[in-house]
């Protein structure tokens, strides 16, 4: 069914596009209201008593239409700027066949697509932008965040080895006072008590001999006690029969003086040790007693030791009150006290670790790893522990 020209030319009249006839030569032939609306004009009348060769913003998109439609004979979206009644710039996208000399076509409006495009890219780039900013400033906190974690290290590190000497120190001033104690004071309070037996003896006042066998008991208790303040500030068991020997007799020295029931088991594995380990493992043990003695609220200790590979495990269980451990060192140092955290930090030093298991009304037990001495063969040493 065919239209007639009344109803095509109504219906060109009132398309929502601008549909045009034009000669080559820009002469209008023709125009619908859409056309002329789209470039600001009053009326069809008015925009068909111009040129079209007057609403192209640059010669050369014109030119580029005719080149296409005279080699193609039509263009499909061709998109150019063109110039309203006004001289505001259009964008507009142009379809259009080439009969002899005329162009008819259809142009549509795209000012708004294209401000939407610019918007977009506003956007886009404010966004690149603002993503940029952003990530210099993510990478400037990520170096000082880096900066903090390296110092944090450092210092941890050099904690962990001021820690380490702090102990290896006390236990040498231990150590040179208690020998001091011995050589000196004891010496010369043995001499002195010796000396105080043969006045006693060689007096025959009977008063005079009761206030000098009263002077030598006072004697004999102080020498007592110095030997017994020698002991624990330096065991000599420790340096002369070993690690496990030394802990065995602060075991029962803890247990005589708490009450407390306790046990010593070991594999009876050959364990060397260097100096320093040894040191600062006797001395891990002795902290982590107290702990229990002061927290604990415990009635049974068992301490364990045991050779495993190139290491030395040493164990303290205890049947307490026990805790809720935390893998977070600074969780251990409030919830146990400053020892865990600085036992931990010691053993670090000289490549050990620290492995805690407790769980509330199930008592705890703390177990220190350090290594053994590489002596190059597995030999049953003489005095286990050295």
């Amino acid at each position: 069914m065919k239209l007639s020209e009344s109803s095509l030319q109504k219906l060109l009249d009132n398309a929502l596009v601008g549909v045009y006839q034009a000669s080559l030569q820009g002469s209008i032939l023709y125009i619908n209201g859409a056309m002329a609306k789209i470039f600001e004009f009053e009326s069809p009348e008015e925009m068909s008593s111009g040129s079209m060769l007057e609403r192209y913003r640059y010669q050369k998109d014109r030119e580029r239409l005719l080149d296409a439609l005279k080699e193609d004979g039509k263009v499909t979206n061709f998109e150019l700027e063109m110039v309203t009644k006004t001289g505001k710039s259009k964008y507009a996208v142009l379809n259009a066949i080439l009969d002899g000399d005329v162009v008819s076509g259809m142009v549509m409006d795209i000012n708004e697509l294209k401000e939407s495009e610019r918007e977009l890219r506003r956007v886009q780039e404010d966004l690149e932008k603002r993503v940029d900013e952003r990530t210099r400033e993510l990478v400037k906190t990520q170096e000082q965040l880096k900066r903090t974690v390296d110092n944090l290290m450092a210092n941890r590190k050099r904690f962990r080895s001021l820690a380490s000497q702090h102990v290896l120190t006390e236990e040498r001033n231990r150590r040179r006072f208690a020998v001091y104690l011995h050589d000196n004071i004891s010496q010369s309070l043995a001499v002195v008590k010796m000396k105080l037996e043969s006045l006693r003896e060689s007096v025959s006042h009977p008063k005079i001999a009761s206030s000098l066998k009263d002077i030598n008991e006072m004697v004999k208790s102080t020498i007592k006690g110095v030997r017994s303040v020698t002991v624990d500030l330096s065991p000599p068991v420790l340096y002369e029969l070993g690690l496990e020997p030394a802990i065995e007799w602060a075991m029962e020295q803890f247990s005589r003086q708490h009450g407390m029931d306790c046990s010593f088991i070991k594999d009876g594995k050959s364990k060397p040790l260097d100096h320093d380990v040894r040191i600062l493992l006797f001395q891990s043990v002795r902290e982590l007693l107290m702990n229990v003695a002061k927290h604990a609220k415990a009635q049974k200790v068992v301490i364990r030791s045991l050779r495993k590979g190139s290491s030395i495990w040493i164990s303290v269980e205890d049947n307490g009150i026990g805790f809720k451990p935390s893998r977070d060192d600074t969780a251990i140092v409030v919830t146990s006290g400053f020892g865990f955290f600085s036992i931990r930090e010691r053993l670090r030093t000289i490549g050990g670790s620290m492995e805690i298991e407790s769980r509330p009304g199930k008592g705890s037990k703390v177990t220190l790893i350090a290594p053994l001495r590489d002596t190059g063969k597995d030999i049953e040493e003489v005095n286990n522990g050295h």
